[in-house]
C-alpha cells in the first residue's frame, strides 16, 4: 500500500505538504493523474492524487481557487498536488486557507520536478515489480485492438497476438479443431497435452485461455505456443487472457448482430407477404440481402432454416423467400418461381396449396389445383362458400363427398372406408345432390365440387 507519507518522503521528487490535517500522511494513494480542465475533480477518482499547475486558474479571483479545493474535498481525493511555476510562483494563499479549512491535503511540486515523474513513481509503487508487465500489456491491448479494423478481425487479432509474443497462436473449437491457426506449432498435440491452462508437447510450450460466452463451459480455446523455454510466463498468460476476453466480446457482438439481421429479414418478408405499399423500396431493401431477382425466387415452407445457408433468402417462421437453386433445400412445399417482389403472396399461396395436396412443388400440382392457384380468391369465394355452407351444415355428407373423391368415385371402396352399406352411401350422395341442385354424374358438377374442396384444403379441412 502506498500512503501519502510514502509519496512525500520520496527525496527525488522534493514534494512538500503545505496544508491539510496532521494525520493526512496516513492516507492511501490509489493513483495519480494530471488534470488541467475545468472542474478537474470530476475527472479524478476517490483516493487518487490530483496534479495541476493551475493553468486554468491563471488570473482567476479567490472564489475559483477555493472552489478547486472544495471540489477535491467533496470527491475525496487523497491530496492536491500544485505545481510551482510556470503559472504560479508559489501556492496561492486562498487555496491554502481553503485547504486548511476543509482538511484537504495540499503539497507543492518543485519547478524542476516533472509531473510525469510523480505519476511514474506512484504507478511503480502501486504495481511494484509488475509495472513493466502492465506497460507491455497496455501496448498489447492497443496493438491487438487495432486488428478490429481489418476485414477479418478475429484472425487479425490472433495474428497480432502471435506477432507481439513472437509465437504461434490458434483458436481451437471445443473438440480441439483449429478454426484459426497462425504459425507452425503442433496445435493438435498441445491440445491433447493440455493440463489446466498450460501444455507441453514436441518441444513446444503453450498457454491456453478458455473462450466461454453464455455458460461456464468453454466454447473453445485460445492457445499461444513457442519452442522457447519458460515461455509460459506472466506476460504470455496475461496476454492470452486479455485477448481471449476480446474474442469472446467480439463473438457476443456478432450474435447480437445476427439476431438483429434475422429480425429485419423476418419483418421484410412479412411486409412483402402483405403486399401493396412501396414495392420499389421493398425491392431495394431485399436486394441488400442478396435478393435481387436476377434469378427466379420462390416462397417455400421449410423444415430447417439451416438448409438456407449460402442462398439469398428472407425467413419468417416456417415461411422463406429463397433465390437460387432450391433443389437441395429440405422444403415442405415450394411455390411458383417469381421475378419480382410483388409475386411473393401468390408464391406463398402456391406453397400452401402444394402442402395441402401432399406434393412438394408448385409444378407437381394437378390441373385443377393449378387453376385454383391462379384464380383470384375474391372471384372464387362466392361459389365456394355456397357449396361449403351446405357441407358445414351436414357433416356426414361432407365426409361422404371427401371419401368419394379420395377413392376415385368408387362407391364400394368409399363405403368400406366409411363402414357403410353401399346403399347408405348412395343415399348420402343423392341427398347432397338434392341440397346442391345438381347431379354428381355431371362432369361440371364433379369439377365444381372438387375445386371447392381444394379451396377448403387450404385451411386443412379436406383429407384427400
Amino acid at each position: 500500500m502506498l500512503t501519502l507519507a510514502d509519496l512525500l518522503a520520496e527525496p527525488s521528487l522534493g514534494l512538500v505538504q503545505r496544508a491539510g490535517p496532521v494525520d493526512a500522511d496516513a492516507r492511501e494513494v490509489l493513483g495519480a493523474a494530471v488534470v488541467e480542465v475545468e472542474s478537474p475533480a470530476r475527472w479524478i477518482a476517490p483516493g487518487w492524487v490530483l496534479l495541476t499547475a493551475g493553468v486554468r486558474l491563471e488570473g482567476c479571483a479567490e472564489p475559483e481557487l477555493r472552489a478547486l479545493v472544495a471540489d477535491c474535498a467533496a470527491v475525496g481525493v487523497a491530496a492536491l498536488g500544485f505545481g510551482i511555476g510556470p503559472v504560479f510562483d508559489d501556492l496561492p494563499e486562498a487555496l491554502l486557507d481553503e485547504a486548511a479549512r476543509r482538511t484537504c491535503p495540499v503539497f507543492a511540486i518543485p519547478r524542476d520536478t516533472p509531473f510525469r515523474d510523480v505519476v511514474r513513481h506512484v504507478d511503480a509503487a502501486i504495481m511494484g515489480d509488475e509495472a513493466p508487465l502492465f506497460r507491455r500489456l497496455g501496448s498489447l491491448q492497443r496493438y491487438v485492438a487495432d486488428g478490429l479494423r481489418e476485414p477479418d478481425p478475429e484472425r487479425a487479432v490472433v495474428a497480432r497476438l502471435a506477432r507481439f509474443l513472437d509465437a504461434s497462436a490458434a483458436v481451437l473449437e471445443a473438440g480441439g479443431n483449429a478454426s484459426i491457426a497462425i504459425g507452425k506449432a503442433p496445435f493438435d498435440a498441445l491440445f491433447g497435452a493440455l493440463a489446466g491452462h498450460e501444455a507441453e508437447a514436441d518441444g513446444w510450450c503453450a498457454v491456453v485461455a478458455p473462450l466461454a460466452s453464455h455458460t461456464e463451459k468453454a466454447d473453445g480455446w485460445l492457445l499461444v505456443a513457442s519452442p522457447r523455454n519458460r515461455f509460459s510466463g506472466a506476460l504470455a498468460k496475461r496476454a492470452v487472457e486479455t485477448t481471449a476476453a476480446l474474442l469472446v466480446a467480439m463473438d457476443r457482438l456478432k450474435e447480437v448482430a445476427r439476431g438483429q439481421e434475422l429480425a429485419v429479414r423476418a419483418a421484410l418478408l412479412e411486409e412483402a407477404l402483405r403486399g401493396g405499399g412501396d414495392t420499389a423500396a421493398l425491392a431495394t431493401r431485399a436486394a441488400a440481402f442478396g435478393l435481387d431477382f436476377a434469378e427466379p425466387a420462390r416462397v417455400m415452407l421449410v423444415r430447417d432454416a439451416v438448409a438456407l445457408a449460402g442462398l439469398p433468402h428472407l425467413l419468417s417462421g416456417e415461411v422463406a423467400l429463397v433465390q437460387g437453386d432450391v433443389t437441395p433445400i429440405a422444403a415442405v412445399a415450394v411455390g411458383r418461381p417469381i421475378r419480382d417482389i410483388t409475386g411473393v403472396p401468390v408464391s406463398l399461396r402456391d406453397a400452401r396449396l402444394a402442402a395441402a395436396r401432399g406434393v412438394v412443388s408448385y409444378e407437381d400440382l394437378d390441373l385443377a389445383s393449378l387453376l385454383l392457384s391462379d384464380a383470384a380468391p375474391e372471384r372464387l369465394e362466392p361459389r365456394v362458400e355456397r357449396i361449403a355452407s351446405v357441407l358445414r351444415e351436414h357433416p356426414p355428407l361432407h365426409e361422404a363427398l371427401v371419401a368419394y373423391f379420395a377413392h376415385d368415385l368408387d362407391v364400394s371402396a368409399t363405403a368400406a372406408e366409411l363402414h357403410l352399406h353401399p346403399n347408405s352411401l348412395r343415399y348420402r350422395l343423392s341427398r347432397l345432390e338434392e341440397l346442391l341442385g345438381c347431379s354428381l354424374k355431371h362432369p361440371a358438377t364433379i369439377a365444381e365440387l372438387y375445386i371447392a374442396l381444394l379451396a377448403d384444403a387450404r385451411t386443412g379441412e379436406a383429407r384427400f
